[in-house]
């Protein structure tokens, strides 16, 4: 194999790795988020203390769910 190919062929797999790399970490954010809007909601459905009300609050801003 001459070396030219092989460099086009490293680079391939380079760039492979890298696109699945950044597809698992987005993977992992949007988990994160669902996760935080999930915690949010059960929280402003929950009657609870002002203080729990005002993290609700922040939540919303964070997460963009409106207060129901």
């Amino acid at each position: 194999m001459t070396n030219a190919r092989h460099q086009k062929l490293l680079k391939r797999r380079t760039l492979r790795n890298i696109k699945r790399v950044r597809q698992h970490a987005a993977k992992r954010k949007i988990k994160k988020i669902e996760a935080k809007k999930e915690k949010a909601k059960s929280i402003l459905t929950s009657p609870g203390s002002c203080a729990e009300v005002e993290n609700a609050y922040d939540m919303q801003v964070e997460t963009g769910i409106s207060v129901a």
